[in-house]
């Protein structure tokens, strides 16, 4: 009977350590992810596949991006998005529908942000780089409020060798395994990811940390 105590002690102490590692670095590892690769998404999406459209939509694309960095009008910065997305079928509406999700998750509305993250990610007509962005935003996205097992399917796709998300995507499984208390592949999939070169230094800087705090 007390062995039984003991260990329902230690259960509670590990899973309350656990909870507050998550809250202290669980978001902040989300949102730096979410951070860099809003930064350079539309870049190397135009790099990759070399999307060519008018000055006009290249303008209004801009311009809606800079207000939604600005913050001074982040409803108006939405509405703006969804009237360039709404006025093409290019990859520069894949690329307003992505911005529009940052910034309707960035106010709160999370399951609204879900939906256009899959919504692109769904969508056929957008270019492979921009829907498999769009897998990988929303699995991260979701991490605070699906299960692990759920996580790991949005990102089959794009875990494979030949996706340049595949490392956040392991990363995105690796959240969720912390988030979940399965210390074992939490571990496993960040030591692995620390240990990559071919990882983007962001990412094997944030698994690298982790793995610290998980240590301490």
């Amino acid at each position: 009977m007390t062995d039984e105590l003991l260990r329902e002690v230690d259960e509670d102490i590990r899973r309350e350590r656990y909870e507050r590692l998550w809250q202290r670095y669980g978001s902040y590892v989300i949102a730096a992810a979410i951070g860099i690769v809003g930064l350079t998404a539309g870049v190397e999406a135009y790099r990759q596949y070399g999307i060519r459209q008018s000055e006009a939509l290249s303008e209004r694309y801009v311009l809606s991006v800079n207000s939604a960095l600005r913050g001074d009008d982040p409803q108006g910065a939405i509405r703006a998005l969804a009237a360039l997305a709404a006025d093409t079928t290019t990859g520069y509406s894949a690329l307003a529908r992505l911005q529009q999700a940052a910034l309707i998750a960035k106010l709160g509305d999370l399951p609204g942000a879900l939906e256009i993250y899959d919504s692109v990610a769904g969508d056929r007509s957008m270019p492979p780089a921009l829907r498999e962005l769009a897998v990988m935003l929303g699995a991260l996205n979701a991490v605070e409020r699906e299960d692990a097992t759920a996580i790991e399917r949005r990102v089959v796709s794009i875990n494979v060798a030949t996706s340049p998300w595949r490392f956040s995507a392991r990363e995105a499984i690796a959240l969720a395994a912390l988030r979940a208390g399965d210390m074992d592949r939490a571990r496993g999939l960040l030591r692995a990811l620390a240990d990559d070169f071919a990882a983007p230094s962001g990412v094997r800087g944030r698994a690298a940390e982790l793995l610290a705090a998980l240590d301490a």
